[in-house]
C-alpha cells in the first residue's frame, strides 16, 4: 500500500529559494547540513544523494536500525542541481530539515548521540525520530525547555518543511551552550503525554487513508489541520477510546471541517465519555440534518 502523509508536496523552486536565503542571512559563519530521515527511504532503491552523508545511527548496537538512519548530509551547496535534486527527492514526505551548527558534521553526530534513543519515567526505552519533521514540528511544544536544549545545544538554526510544503523554522532555545550530559535522557510523563497527543492526527490520517480514502480532501495539511482540532476537542472532553477518535475523523471529513465549529459537539463528547457510550449514534444525528447534507 502506497505511504499517505497529511502534507503538501509544496514547491521544489520556492523551497530552494527559501532555504537558501536562510543561509545567505544568517550573520555568522555557520557549517549548514540537511538532515534527512532515511526510514521513509527503507525498502525502497536508494538514492545517490549529493554530498557526504553521516549516518546518526554509526554505533554497532543500533543494529538493523542503521539501514533506517537519520543522515547528516554535507550538501555541496555550489553545485547547481544539488539542493534541488534533495528537495525534489523528499518533497511530500516528512523527513527532510536544514540545520545550522558551528560544529563539523562527525562532532554533530557526536553531539545527538545521547539524544537519540531516551527512557521514559517508568524505564521504557523511547527512540525519538527527531528527524521526521512530523514529530520536530512539535517538539518545541511538548517537550519541557530543559529537555529542548538538550536536543537544540549544538545548533543556531533548524529549519524543517512543514505541513503546507513551505520552509519553517524551528524557535530555538536562547542558549546556545553544548549539552554535557552523561546521564540517560529522561522524557517526563507530561512530554510524552504531549508526543502522543500531537500524533493522534498521523495516527488518525492513516486510518482514514487506509479504509475511507473518498473522504480525504485534496489538501493533506488540510487534512492534519481538521485532525489536530478534532485531536483536542476529544481530548478537552476525555475521549480516549480509539473507535470514538476515529468515528469523528470520519465526521469531521463527511462534513467538510464544519462539524469542528458546531456548539453541539463538545456537550455531545462530554456525554459520550461521561457515560462510556458509543460516539457514532450522536454524531449520526448531527450529520443527518440539513447543514450537513448540503454541499
Amino acid at each position: 500500500m502506497a505511504q499517505f502523509f497529511a502534507m503538501d508536496k509544496g514547491d521544489a523552486q520556492l523551497l530552494e529559494a527559501q532555504v537558501r536565503s536562510r543561509i545567505e542571512a544568517e550573520p555568522e559563519v555557520m557549517n549548514w547540513y540537511a538532515l534527512l530521515d532515511a526510514g521513509f527511504d527503507y525498502g525502497r532503491s536508494q538514492p545517490r544523494l549529493p554530498g557526504t552523508t553521516w549516518p546518526l545511527y554509526c554505533q554497532p548496537e543500533w543494529g538493523e536500525l542503521r539501514d533506517a538512519s537519520p543522515l547528516l548530509v554535507e550538501v555541496p551547496w555550489e553545485e547547481p542541481h544539488a539542493l534541488s535534486k534533495l528537495l525534489r527527492h523528499c518533497q511530500g514526505r516528512p523527513m527532510l530539515a536544514f540545520v545550522a551548527s558551528s560544529l563539523d558534521a562527525q562532532a554533530l553526530c557526536d553531539a545527538w548521540q545521547r539524544c537519540l534513543q531516551v527512557e521514559t519515567e517508568d524505564g521504557q526505552g523511547y527512540l525519538l525520530r527527531f528527524a521526521d519533521t512530523r514529530i520536530a514540528a512539535v517538539l518545541p511544544q511538548a517537550l519541557h525547555p530543559a529537555s529542548w536544549q538538550r536536543l537544540c545545544a549544538p545548533l543556531r538554526q533548524w529549519l524543517i518543511v512543514d505541513r503546507v510544503g513551505n520552509m519553517q523554522p524551528l524557535a530555538l532555545p536562547q542558549e546556545q551552550a553544548l549539552a554535557n550530559e552523561e546521564d540517560t535522557w529522561v522524557l517526563s510523563n507530561e512530554e510524552m503525554a504531549a508526543l502522543l497527543q500531537e500524533s493522534l492526527p498521523d495516527t488518525l490520517a492513516d486510518q482514514l487513508h487506509d479504509h475511507f480514502p473518498d473522504l480525504l480532501p485534496p489538501s493533506g495539511a488540510q487534512l492534519h489541520g481538521w485532525l489536530q482540532r478534532a485531536g483536542l476537542r476529544l481530548a478537552e472532553q476525555g475521549v480516549e477510546n480509539a473507535p470514538d477518535q476515529l468515528t469523528l475523523a470520519v465526521a469531521v471529513c463527511l462534513s467538510q471541517g464544519r462539524l469542528l465549529e458546531d456548539a453541539r459537539l463538545p456537550p455531545l463528547l462530554a456525554k459520550c465519555a461521561a457515560q462510556n457510550i458509543a460516539l457514532s449514534d450522536g454524531l449520526a444525528e448531527l450529520l443527518e440534518e440539513d447543514e450537513y447534507a448540503r454541499d
